[in-house]
C-alpha cells in the first residue's frame, strides 16, 4: 500500500514501525507506557515485522490487541451467523439515530432490501471521531470476508458511485504485477498471431488471441464443483473456439490431470509455469504469482471459472472493470453455468459465491443501475458493441 503513489495521494498511509514511534510515546494515541520495557521492545520489533503464527516470538495480534485495547474495534462482520451491513447515510450521520425512522420510505426499503436478515449498523459520529479504528481479522466474528459493495451501501448514489471507483481506480495491484501479466498475455497474443498466419483478431480494448479458465482444486471444501479434467471439458466444450489457445490458472499442480481436456479439445493449453523465462518470473516475489495469474486469466476472450470460488470471482470483477461482456464469462458447474449472463444484485443470490455487475456497472456516472445494461437483441443475439471482435 505505501508504494502506490496514486493512493498515498488520495490516503494517507505510514507504516505500523512509523505510527508506533509517532503515538506509542506517553501521551500518544496508541501510548506502549503502559509495559515494561521489555514487552514494550517486543511491540516494537513486532511493529517491523510479524508472523501470523500463535507460536511465533513475533505474533502479530498481540501487537494488533494492543491497538483493539487503545482504540474502537470495528462493530461489525461479514460472517455467518453474525453478518451485518454496513450503512452510510447523510442524514443520519448529521443528525443522530433518532432520524433513522425519519428517513423516506425509498430509502427504507433500499436499506432493508440490500440487508435483508442482516443486522444494520449505520456510520455515525461516535465512530467518525474515534482516534484509533481497529478492524479485527483473527477472530471470525468480526471478519469482513466479502465484496465490499455487497457490506457497505450509500444511500447517496453518488457517493456510492465515487467509492465503487476509488476501489477500480486506486486500490489495485502493484505495476511489477501488470508488467509481468501484460508479457504473458502478449506472448499468448504473439502464439495465435503466428498460428493464423501473422494475422490477429482484437477488440477496441486489445482483447483476443486466447480464452481462459480458472479450475480451482487444492482444498476447495464445495465437492459439488470440484470436478476430473473430462467433467471440466464436457461442461464447457461449446464455449470454446476449436484449435483455440486456452489459458489455465489453476492451483492443480499434476500436469496429468489435464490430459483429458487437452485430448479432446485439440487446441493448446498454456500455463502460468510455461512463461517463468518470458515474464522473468523467477525474479518476481512468489506471492504475486496468484495475482499475475488473476490478470492473464481476466483478459481472455472467454473466461469459464469455478463457482464459490474468490479468485474466479476477482477474475469475473476485473472483466467488468475493463468493460467486457458478461455473456463471455462461465461457471463449470452445470447449475450455475450461465449466472452471469442474468442480471441479479447482490440481495438475490450467494454474496460470496460470485461478483456482481452492480460492482462495476455504470459506477463512472451519478446514478445508480437498477437494471441490466447489456440485453440481448431482438434475435436473442449478444449485441454488436459487446462482441469480442
Amino acid at each position: 500500500m505505501t508504494l502506490n503513489p496514486e493512493l498515498l495521494r488520495r490516503v494517507p498511509i505510514i507504516t505500523s514501525k512509523h505510527f508506533l514511534a509517532i503515538e506509542g510515546g506517553e501521551d500518544g494515541l496508541v501510548s506502549l507506557s503502559g509495559y515494561n520495557a521489555t514487552y514494550r521492545n517486543k511491540l516494537l520489533e513486532i511493529a517491523d515485522q510479524c508472523e501470523e503464527r500463535k507460536k511465533s516470538d513475533v505474533f502479530c495480534h498481540l501487537l494488533y490487541d494492543h491497538y483493539r485495547d487503545m482504540g474502537q474495534q470495528s462493530p461489525v462482520s461479514a460472517e455467518t451467523p453474525h453478518e451485518d451491513c454496513f450503512i452510510f447515510d447523510e442524514r443520519v450521520f448529521v443528525k443522530g439515530v433518532e432520524e433513522i425512522d425519519r428517513l423516506d420510505n425509498a430509502t427504507k426499503a433500499r436499506i432493508e432490501q440490500y440487508c435483508g436478515k442482516r443486522g444494520v449498523f449505520y456510520y455515525n459520529r461516535t465512530m467518525h471521531e474515534a482516534d484509533v479504528w481497529h478492524f479485527e481479522t483473527l477472530d471470525n466474528r468480526y471478519r469482513l470476508l466479502t465484496h465490499f459493495y455487497g457490506f457497505m451501501l450509500f444511500t447517496d448514489d453518488k457517493v456510492g458511485n465515487y467509492y465503487k471507483r476509488f476501489i477500480r481506480d486506486f486500490l489495485k495491484y502493484k505495476d511489477e504485477v501488470f508488467c509481468a501479466a501484460g508479457k504473458i498475455v502478449l506472448g499468448l497474443m504473439y502464439e495465435d498471431y503466428v498460428t493464423r498466419g501473422n494475422r490477429l483478431e482484437v477488440d477496441g480494448e486489445l482483447v483476443g488471441g486466447y480464452s481462459s479458465l480458472h479450475i480451482r482444486r487444492g482444498d476447495l471444501q464445495f465437492k459439488e464443483v470440484k470436478f476430473d479434467s473430462m467433467t471440466w471439458y464436457d461442461n464447457t466444450k461449446e464455449i470454446w473456439k476449436p484449435d483455440e489457445i486456452l489459458y489455465v490458472a489453476t492451483d492443480e499442480t499434476k500436469a496429468s490431470f489435464f490430459e483429458d481436456f487437452k485430448k479432446n479439445h485439440g487446441g493448446p493449453m498454456r500455463f502460468f509455469n510455461d512463461y517463468k523465462t518470458l515474464a522473468s518470473l523467477d525474479g518476481i516475489d512468489h506471492t504475486y504469482y496468484g495475482l499475475i495469474d488473476t490478470v492473464v486469466a481476466s483478459r481472455g476472450i472467454v473466461f469459464a471459472g469455478t463457482w464459490f470460488s474468490t479468485f474466479s470471482g476477482y477474475i469475473t470483477r476485473l472483466r467488468g472493470y475493463y468493460g467486457m461482456s458478461k455473456y463471455y464469462t462461465y461457471f463449470s458447474w452445470l447449475e450455475r453455468k450461465r449466472y452471469m449472463h442474468n442480471w441479479m444484485d447482490i440481495w438475490e443470490g450467494s454474496l460470496y459465491a460470485r461478483e456482481y455487475p452492480v460492482g462495476w456497472t455504470g459506477i463512472d456516472g451519478d446514478e445508480r443501475v437498477t437494471v441490466d445494461w447489456e440485453l440481448l437483441d431482438e434475435d436473442g443475439d449478444i449485441a454488436d458493441n459487446y462482441k469480442p471482435y
